[in-house]
């Protein structure tokens, strides 16, 4: 059984308030969406995008490393432009997916010990 499904099953068998399980169903629609969203990726347009977001990341964080003219504001643009693509590209890379995997463990842990 996995994780999920463990947390579902201890939270639902062992009364857990309404809050817990409205964060249990949360956590398992973010999962099917990031699944859903990484099928998407194996569309060879959308990796074209990802990858494209992904060199767009790293140009700008190259920038940030070696550009030392660079003013206050091209340096906030150039942040903002790394968040973005970092932001919408880890959807698709299964970036997103870890870190529910690893809020659903530490979840599973502290209803284990509950």
């Amino acid at each position: 059984m996995n994780e999920l499904e463990q947390l579902k099953q201890l939270v639902l068998e062992y009364g857990f308030d309404d809050e817990s399980r409205q964060q249990v169903a949360d956590l398992e629609a973010r999962l099917k969406k990031v699944a859903m969203a990484e099928k998407l990726a194996e569309n060879p347009i959308i990796k074209e995008y990802v990858d494209y977001l992904s060199d767009n990341s790293m140009r700008a964080k190259a920038l940030l490393l070696n550009d030392r003219s660079l003013t206050d504001r091209e340096r906030d643009k150039l942040f903002e432009r790394i968040d973005l693509c970092d932001r919408f590209s880890s959807i698709f890379t299964g970036k997103d997916r870890e870190e529910i995997e690893s809020t659903i463990k530490d979840l599973l842990n502290v209803a284990k010990t509950s």
